[in-house]
């Protein structure tokens, strides 16, 4: 009978000691849970920042975009044509 008694209250003590163990591990995974959830989002988020500049990057360096720029800072859009009197000889063409 006393061994019984015994027995009873060590598995009764044990299983109060592992519910209060997975307890407090369970609280732990989901406090973890929540941190990677957070990083997610704050990766998410830098995520489409990263597309909004890059679509603005593309835009910013498009051909229309930088004419409009050029003009608007004063840059003269017609060429001037650049020749050199005489007969001297300035490039040669000897591509088939």
């Amino acid at each position: 009978m006393k061994y019984s008694r015994l027995l009873t209250i060590i598995t009764g003590g044990l299983t109060v000691f592992l519910v209060i163990v997975h307890t407090i591990q369970s609280c732990a995974l989901v406090e973890i849970g929540k941190d990677v959830q957070k990083i997610d989002q704050e990766i998410q988020a830098l995520e489409q920042v990263s597309d909004d500049m890059t679509s603005k990057i593309a835009s910013a360096s498009s051909l229309t975009t930088i004419m409009v720029r050029a003009k608007e800072i004063g840059l003269n859009t017609q060429p001037k044509i650049v020749t050199i009197e005489g007969s001297q000889l300035v490039a040669l063409n000897i591509l088939p």
